[in-house]
């Protein structure tokens, strides 16, 4: 069953271009571009994810210069093509 796999920031520190890699069973799903540095909440477009376990881990790896961070608010999964509701981005 194909899933969406979302990723909303709370806020970022990261300098525009960093990255954050998001990992399954230690494999790279997708690499996310984060925005310009903001302290509003910041969904990543979907990512397309098909699961071949009833589990899996999921873990992120940020990728920038010394000091940068993110808040990560959460990571959702919704069934591919529903419809989920879009989280207020703050602005």
């Amino acid at each position: 069953m194909p899933l969406e796999l979302i990723v909303t920031l709370a806020s970022s520190e990261a300098r525009a271009g960093a990255s954050l890699e998001v990992l399954i069973e230690g494999g790279e799903l997708v690499t996310i571009t984060l925005p310009e540095p903001r302290s509003g909440v910041w969904p990543a477009p979907a990512s397309n994810w098909t699961p071949t376990r009833g589990r899996a881990v999921v873990g992120l790896r940020l990728d920038a210069d010394a000091g940068g961070r993110v808040l990560v608010r959460d990571v959702a999964l919704f069934l591919a093509g529903g419809s989920a509701a879009k989280p207020n981005d703050g602005d």
